[in-house]
């Protein structure tokens, strides 16, 4: 008897501590952003240090892996002030590429080669923000990396694909463009 004591009341703190860190979770999430950044910095030992976003997304995915998300969702917002209701678009930020949110076929774009970790924060209209990060040598770019990880429905990203599509092509024209003009000068 005392043994099924001892293993309830085990039980029972267990719960008691998971329902206390998901309480405190929900208290950060009532926080502003910077003060969220702020306490997430002080809950990690970062006062005054100078970290990599990839030191940083990997301390905290160590740390607190049910945190990255909302980390990166908080730092984008905070670094290009997105108005989350104001989204009609697909949009994306790269994290550390000094760009604002840019229309998702044109930030999907981009070059990853050269980076150790990209990381990335979709604004898709009516939803919340979307985060990830990967390593560009295992995944092409964040469209890779949300449809390997299933981290949206089938519907949105085809849409997506469409829209990145939609970019190179455009790209592709201009590139025609420019190309031939030049030689169609040079005919008449």
């Amino acid at each position: 008897m005392q043994e099924v004591h001892q293993t309830s009341a085990t039980f029972l703190d267990h719960i008691e501590s998971h329902l206390e860190k998901m309480h405190t979770l929900e208290q950060e999430k009532e926080q502003s952003p910077l003060e969220y950044i702020e306490q997430l910095d002080r809950r990690m030992g970062w006062k005054d240090t100078d970290l990599t976003l990839y030191e940083r997304v990997h301390a905290v995915q160590s740390v607190f892996p049910e945190e990255v998300e909302s980390y990166l969702n908080v730092k984008a917002a905070l670094e290009t002030n997105l108005k989350v209701d104001r989204v009609d678009e697909p949009l994306m930020y790269i994290h550390g590429k000094g760009f604002e949110f840019q229309q998702f076929g044109i930030a999907n774009s981009h070059d990853f080669n050269d980076e150790t970790l990209v990381a990335y924060t979709l604004a898709l209209p009516n939803q919340p923000l979307i985060s990830g990060h990967f390593d560009p040598e295992k995944t092409v770019h964040p469209l890779h990396d949300l449809e390997k990880n299933n981290r949206l429905e089938k519907p949105t990203l085809e849409a997506l694909e469409e829209h990145w599509h939609n970019t190179l092509l455009e790209d592709e024209k201009s590139l025609f463009s420019k190309r031939s003009a030049p030689l169609i000068e040079r005919h008449l």
